[in-house]
């Protein structure tokens, strides 16, 4: 149940610097393109559904943190309700 809210609170966070994105500045270096490229990745897959693109992009660390069933429980149970998500980024 603890990673279930940790996955919660790691798409909030993603769809919170979309809408944020909105409102700042392009980026501006190369790390900020990475993350910048990663968020609009990652909604485009969250839109599609597809849990397996989304893990795959995730690092090890955040993989060790949250099992692939719990990731697809969040995005079927919690953000799928949402669904699609428009003008994030």
């Amino acid at each position: 149940m603890k990673n279930l809210h940790k996955s919660t609170l790691l798409f909030v966070l993603l769809v919170c610097f979309g809408i944020v994105k909105n409102f700042a500045q392009s980026p501006s270096n190369p790390q900020e393109k990475i993350a910048d490229s990663m968020a609009q990745k990652t909604i485009a897959y969250v839109n599609e559904k597809n849990t397996d693109s989304i893990y795959a992009l995730m690092g090890e660390e955040f993989k060790k943190q949250l099992s692939y069933g719990n990731l697809k429980a969040v995005l079927q149970n919690q953000i799928g309700p949402l669904l699609p998500f428009y003008n994030i980024l």
